[in-house]
């Protein structure tokens, strides 16, 4: 559960407006309708399928807009620095009120979840990595998304990232096409415990609606202090989230978690 003490959101007056399929938009509604909400209230199920091959499956409210469930495969060589993933959900829009309501918006089949077909490279340098995403928008747009981020040994994560799909430029309007930068700070780094959460903070000079991926508050591939890891540290990984996780709350991972 997440209560709202103070905003200044009665400022915020501004309601998007388009003539494509309305996803992130609807922002103002959702942080004005109501000071008690539920953001994230989801199960996982996460283990090893085969040699090098790890899953997850999920459902529950996903994040403040959208619910549902869905699924992710992760491949991943040992040793590799190079790891493919596909990610494929069925979401349904929330109310307003972010309860246990929905919207009459329909529900939206989506081969995108985070990654949808997803390649990512540990480029070797400074714990540097670069991932490509490409599938189907939760607008329906088809198209790929790139980003590239740093993990610093404290667990801080710094990266950028840019979206082309269908959507023509002059359909985009100002700004052309989706694109943005974004801060990932650990618990860890301050607390005397240890914590998994994270403070997530993102800059976009526009927030579309389209070219846009649902979040979830779990996933196959997590941050990590660095860029690879030992096959003995993975498979223990993988014992240790075998069976079910229930997250009735959470910081949810803020973009292109990992």
């Amino acid at each position: 559960m997440q209560l709202g003490l103070y905003d200044n959101y009665d400022k915020y007056r501004n309601t998007g407006s388009s003539d494509m399929p309305r996803v992130r938009t609807y922002l103002r509604e959702y942080v004005t309708t109501s000071k008690l909400t539920l953001p994230n209230l989801q199960a996982t199920h996460v283990g090893r399928l085969a040699e090098n091959q790890y899953y997850s499956l999920y459902a529950g409210y996903l994040e403040a807009m959208f619910a549902g469930a869905g699924a992710e495969w992760l491949y991943r060589p040992f040793a590799s620095r190079v790891a493919f993933g596909v990610d494929a959900n069925l979401v349904q829009q929330r109310n307003f009120a972010q309860d246990f309501g929905f919207r009459n918006a329909g529900i939206r089949p989506a081969i995108v979840g985070h990654r949808p077909c997803d390649p990512v490279l540990d480029t070797g340098w400074n714990n540097v990595q670069a991932n490509l995403s490409a599938g189907r928008y939760l607008a329906k747009d088809m198209g790929a998304t790139v980003e590239v981020s740093r993990l610093f040994q404290n667990g801080v994560k710094f990266g950028a990232f840019f979206s082309k799909t269908n959507v023509s430029a002059e359909k985009f309007g100002e700004g052309s096409f989706d694109k943005g930068v974004y801060l990932s700070v650990p618990f860890d780094a301050f607390l005397t415990r240890s914590s998994n959460s994270r403070a997530n903070a993102v800059w976009k000079p526009l927030h579309p609606r389209w070219r846009r991926q649902a979040r979830r508050s779990a996933r196959v591939v997590q941050p990590h202090r660095h860029a690879r890891r030992s096959r003995a540290a993975l498979q223990g990984r993988a014992a240790a989230e075998r069976g079910f996780r229930f997250h009735p709350t959470g910081a949810r991972p803020g973009v292109r978690r990992r």
